[in-house]
């Protein structure tokens, strides 16, 4: 249950914070804006099935602790490389926060 008020809170704040940071303080387009934010759904979407595969050869509890740390990386990634790559930082660390969901 803890996991999971953890991913809600990090997906909605995500979801909640980013077009903002991306349209006020990168001075994107509306359009710029909505492709970036569609990147982590395209990822979420390549990755459910790998996923599943990955839970199912290595078990529920490896597979929850592997999400928590690629969340964990992700936001840590969210919270850094923006500020230091721009656009391109924050595409990275949604790469790497989306498959943790």
């Amino acid at each position: 249950m803890a996991a999971n008020l953890l991913v809600a809170n990090l997906v909605m704040a995500t979801l909640l914070v980013g077009p903002f940071y991306l349209g006020f303080a990168l001075w994107l387009s509306p359009v710029s804006v909505g492709l970036i934010m569609s990147i982590g759904t395209f990822i979420s979407i390549c990755i459910d099935v790998p996923s599943g595969y990955l839970v199912d050869a290595c078990g529920a509890p490896r597979g929850l602790l592997l999400g928590l740390v690629a969340l964990a990386a992700g936001a840590f990634a969210l919270s850094a490389m923006p500020m230091m790559l721009g656009v391109w930082g924050y595409i990275a660390a949604i790469t790497i926060l989306t498959p943790g969901y």
